[in-house]
């Protein structure tokens, strides 16, 4: 009888030499280009703007340093006739549930609480998706920023 040895040399493996946070969790060595980190130990605001229902986001990309856990983030929406849909922020790298909690929103407003776990693998990238419509009108294109913590 033949075995495969692979998956379970590779989840050893990640266990054992880089400590997986979550497998499918992304890891960076380095924050991307533009990351700004967030200072505040306590609450993290990231701008949404809307032009003709292109979103852009204020930073792009947000770094969270190690020891900084249970942050607020808040993302508002500063152009005015838009608003978020129910699942405005929505996060799609695996793993997010571990790290992410507590969503709340209002039309232009919404918060979630990152966990940011300590003992952890270092620099835990987060792709999340922002979905925006006109007041009184159809979803606008998706746009995917992240947010990186234990940097």
């Amino acid at each position: 009888m033949k075995r495969n040895i692979l998956p379970a040399a590779a989840v050893a493996g990640c266990l054992g030499l880089i400590g997986c946070a979550g497998l499918g969790t992304q890891q960076v060595t380095a924050p991307p280009p533009g990351t700004v980190y967030c200072d505040s130990p306590v609450l993290c605001k990231i701008q949404v703007y809307v032009d003709n229902c292109k979103v852009s986001v204020v930073p792009e990309y947000v770094g969270l340093p190690r020891g900084h856990p249970n942050v607020i983030i808040m993302w508002t929406i500063e152009t005015s006739g838009y608003e978020y849909l129910t699942d405005g922020i929505k996060f799609k790298t695996p793993g997010w549930e571990n790290e992410f909690d507590h969503p709340s929103h209002a039309p232009t407003q919404f918060t979630m609480r990152d966990l940011n776990p300590t003992g952890l693998q270092r620099g835990r990238k987060f792709d999340y998706a922002v979905k925006v419509k006109p007041t009184n009108g159809a979803a606008c294109p998706v746009h995917d920023p992240g947010i990186v913590n234990d940097m």
